[in-house]
């Protein structure tokens, strides 16, 4: 057992010339304490001790600060008496189990006590000045807030085991709430008339009678939340189920899903003629009634509704289909005995029609479930290794055989779908809305019925209006509706946030007439003069609308007055150039599971300004970058899940790889957010005529200075072509690509970052490319850093927490933790060269970020910093950086010098010099 008095006859004392400084001081330096005027300990800091119990008694009253993080033996803290004056509490990654806050601590603001394995967590009386606490991945069951936490803004407890959090109604200033993977059933509904609330996350609970829909996702929830709960706040509501999900039809065409679908509406429904083949897709309710308790779970007998997505399996249509697909859904792969190559020449193998499915799912892990049905039994049979298929999808749960001719083979498929419907998600059967929400969506239903394909946004905000619903609802409701494919939303685009489509057959009739159009020559060019024709049946104001449509799709792009459809080029490649008859290396990107149908043809629309002299077909294209003349190729294997890269540049340096890379992750980014698709892709290298993994090249790199995949890790890459050629300053050095992030768009915060990024920007002059983005939203981190070599970060900060803007309407910001962050960088796949925090105490994130493999060098900061000293470093690692980009922990010791010998540097608040040796500090991966 250790007391307070014991621990500092070991420690280093920092000299209090202020109260504020030594524990300013303290906070950079472990095993360090400072003492106040009468003797008595302010602050102390041991990390990483081997502490095992510590008991603070009297001695202690005067403690502000006390820092024992990572202290892993540390198994129990004893609070004999209260510390009135301690604001930061430190007890994070410790073997604390169980802890108990005595009354009496009226000026704690912050405790952290993640990663503890906690299982008890007891406030015996009021914190008033309690800011923020920190829990986060502990064994918690239960949190209590009562009426003396009304100054606490911050919670963190994701990856507990929480069944309840009870909040207190004076709590008027929450702001953040990180309650994700728990186990919490309910949320208290007067959250929503919290006015400071801006941040929910609740991924991975059980909330089983709130639709996921609403809160189920790795992204803030809380408006889509406020809404629901709002809801729950008016007197006397009806509370209503909404039994309903998708049943999509997928496959190959000409197997029969059309024929399934008629057959189970109506058993003696005659079979269609191939004329009726389904054109891209169809959609029409089944019901299926007098469901049991038995197969429930309610206490009476219930319907359910399936809207059934028949697509088409024709090739050209496969772009449109992931439009309309989404989790919460029950797929039926639909495949024949003659469901061949030989028998069908735009023929896929259920690997592609099965990864699709499968790459619809929750963020709890939770894929929609697949029926494997081999139709045509009365015409043949063809073998299903079923062991094969259900360890390459786990989600497909039945396997059957019928014919839609025999009605005794068809009548168990009905069966099946009954049995799976509880294998959609845990709250198929208990989710429950507002009666008056319900109401909404029934009169959207009726307008459709009568012919009514799209309403404005004022026409919605009418109806619901009329049915009783406030703003927070009717805008929660709309993206609700969105997310389950009752309407589709375009909220984001700024031509359609005012349309609302109540008719999804609609939009894609309207899609299939531009594929099906006849364009004669000039095949993939879209004129203005085309459209009366193709959308003949729409009125000039519809066109105008499906044109940005498609646009918003990404299409189609402009070129000259015409527009540009990628998925009507031909098959056929264009012949090359002479200079383009080689190039100097290939890459490939193999999509982890599924490779998007369209996916190129996006690609093209986004980076359309750089197509080479048109070399663009179905399968390719040729991108130039004119500032540095040079080329890639980029072409899909869509069988393959995989984009194959070439490029030539004779310096070696391939400025278009980064862009190909960002451009193809933020496509992956933008399907997760709108359809929450899981993608991503792995890198592979062409080298010494085999393919190695993008991790084992690195390393190759390190050991052969010729290795022409140098450009992708930031470092030369000559080449032979380049030997000849005259000698540049940058001869022999790689040009890195920098990303400025901050969170202080207008400079209203004192750090500086405005003028830190000025100077930066004018020391590193045409040394290296340089981007910035200066109001840098939490959630876009990871899509802000890829392909950069260098990310230079600029925020506020505390322990273990960055401030990123929350909302760009109000630059307000909230607080990241550090495996958040870590998250968010681990999104790009790749190892950044160097991750530089200019933030207060940020050593604690960049540790992590360097332990994480996210990076290989990280700076972060001891204690808090001022603008000047952040500004002073900036400019001088960087203007030192630009002449040895590859010596990245020598460019830091020097500057640390440099600025040392400076007699103007930085002064600490008790007018001590900066030591920028001990205040900034650099971690470097060991592996």
């Amino acid at each position: 057992m250790s007391t307070l008095n014991n621990l500092t006859k070991t420690l280093t004392q920092q000299v209090d010339d202020g109260p504020i400084s030594a524990v300013r001081l303290v906070k950079g330096y472990d095993n360090s304490y400072a003492l106040n005027a009468a003797g008595q300990v302010t602050a102390l800091s041991i990390g990483n001790s081997s502490l095992k119990k510590l008991v603070l008694g009297t001695e202690a009253q005067a403690l502000e600060y006390l820092y024992l993080s990572g202290s892993e033996s540390l198994k129990e803290v004893v609070f004999e008496v209260p510390l009135p004056h301690l604001t930061h509490l430190y007890l994070n990654n410790c073997a604390i189990k169980e802890i108990t806050i005595p009354k009496g601590f009226r000026s704690l603001q912050q405790v952290y006590l993640q990663k503890n394995g906690l299982t008890e967590l007891v406030f015996e009386g009021d914190c008033p000045a309690l800011v923020l606490l920190d829990v986060s991945e502990n064994q918690l069951k239960g949190l209590s807030f009562h009426s003396g936490f009304r100054a606490l803004k911050y919670i963190y407890a994701t990856n507990n085991v929480l069944q309840k959090i009870t909040f207190n109604r004076s709590m008027r200033l929450l702001n953040t709430l990180h309650l994700a993977k728990n186990q919490l059933t309910e949320l208290a509904p007067f959250l929503s008339e919290i006015e400071t609330m801006e941040t929910l996350y609740l991924q991975g609970n059980q909330l089983l009678r709130i639709d996921r829909e609403i809160w189920d996702r790795d992204l803030n929830c809380w408006d889509t939340m406020k809404g629901y709960l709002t809801s729950l706040n008016k007197g006397n509501i009806i509370r209503e189920y909404l039994h309903e999900a998708k049943m999509i039809l997928i496959g190959n065409g000409e197997v029969g899903k059309t024929s399934i679908r008629l057959k189970l509406l109506d058993i003696n429904a005659p079979l269609p003629d191939k004329k009726d083949r389904t054109p891209g897709l169809d959609i029409v309710p089944y019901t299926i009634a007098n469901l049991s308790s038995a197969q429930t779970g309610l206490p009476a007998s219930t319907s359910f509704t399936f809207n059934i997505w028949d697509f088409g399996g024709q090739g050209k249509y496969r772009e449109i289909q992931q439009l309309f697909c989404s989790r919460k859904s029950l797929y039926l792969y639909v495949t024949a005995y003659d469901d061949t190559a030989d028998y069908n020449e735009l023929y896929v193998g259920y690997e592609y029609w099965l990864a699709m499915a499968n790459a619809y799912n929750n963020d709890s892990g939770q894929h929609s479930p697949v029926i494997y049905v081999q139709n045509k039994k009365d015409m043949g049979e063809k073998p299903i290794n079923e062991e094969e298929v259900k360890h390459k999808f786990g989600n497909v749960g039945a396997f059957i055989k019928i014919s839609c001719v025999d009605k005794e083979q068809f009548t168990a498929l009905p069966k099946l779908i009954v049995k799976s419907i509880s294998k959609i998600s845990e709250d198929i059967f208990t989710v429950q809305y507002n009666s008056e929400w319900l109401g909404v969506k029934e009169d959207l239903n009726e307008l459709k019925n009568q012919g009514t394909n799209y309403i404005s946004k004022e026409e919605f905000i009418t109806i619901c209006t009329e049915r009783g619903l406030s703003e927070d609802e009717n805008r929660a409701w709309l993206a609700v509706l969105d997310r389950i494919g009752a309407v589709i939303y375009f909220g984001d685009n700024e031509k359609l946030k005012d349309w609302i489509v109540l008719n999804p057959i609609w939009v894609k009739d309207a899609i299939c007439k531009v594929i099906d159009f006849e364009f004669y020559d000039d095949i993939a060019t879209l004129k203005p003069s085309f459209l009366p024709k193709i959308w003949e049946e729409y009125s000039e104001s519809e066109r105008e609308k499906l044109l940005q449509l498609l646009i918003s799709y990404h299409f189609c792009y402009k070129e000259k007055k015409s527009f540009i459809v990628p998925a009507l080029f031909t098959e056929n490649q264009p012949n090359y150039p002479e200079h383009l008859s080689s190039f100097d290396c290939e890459i490939k990107l193999k999509y982890v599971s599924f490779l998007p149908a369209g996916t190129l043809h996006k690609f093209m629309v986004k980076l359309h300004d750089k197509i080479y002299n048109e070399l663009r077909w179905k399968k390719g294209v040729v991108l130039q970058d004119g500032a540095t003349n040079t080329y890639a190729e980029v072409t899909e294997r869509w069988k393959e899940h995989s984009i194959y890269i070439r490029l030539k540049d004779k310096k070696g340096q391939h400025p278009l790889w980064q862009e190909i890379q960002k451009t193809l992750q933020e496509l992956n980014e933008e399907l997760k957010t709108t359809k929450l698709m899981q993608l991503d892709f792995e890198v592979y290298c062409f080298y010494n005529n085999k393919w190695k993994a993008k991790p084992d090249i690195e390393d190759l790199c390190e050991l052969d200075s010729t290795n022409i995949f140098k450009f992708m890790f930031g470092l030369s890459s000559p080449v032979k072509e380049y030997i000849s050629q005259k000698p540049t300053p940058l001869l022999g050095k790689a040009k890195l690509s920098i990303i400025f992030l901050t969170a202080d768009p207008e400079n209203k915060n004192p750090i500086g970052a405005s003028v830190q990024k000025q100077r930066i920007e004018n020391t590193i002059s045409d040394a290296f490319e340089f981007y910035n983005n200066l109001e840098t939203k939490y959630n876009e981190i990871g899509s802000n850093t890829v392909g950069k070599d260098i990310v230079h970060i600029t925020v506020h900060g505390i322990p273990d927490q960055l401030f990123f803007v929350h909302d760009k309407h109000t630059d307000q910001s909230n607080p990241v933790q550090s495996d958040y962050l870590c998250k968010q960088l681990e999104k790009t796949k790749q190892v950044k060269k160097l991750i530089v925090l200019i933030a207060c105490n940020s050593e604690t994130t960049a540790k992590k970020i360097v332990d994480g493999g996210l990076t290989k060098y990280a700076i972060g900061t001891t204690i808090d910093i001022s603008s000047k000293a952040a500004i002073d470093f900036s400019e001088k690692f960087y203007d030192l950086l630009k002449n040895s980009p590859l010596q990245i922990e020598s460019v830091f010791e020097e500057t640390c010098y440099e600025l040392n010998q400076d007699k103007y540097r930085a002064k600490l608040d008790d007018g001590e010099f900066y030591d920028y040796s001990k205040v900034f500090k650099i971690f470097k991966k060991t592996t």
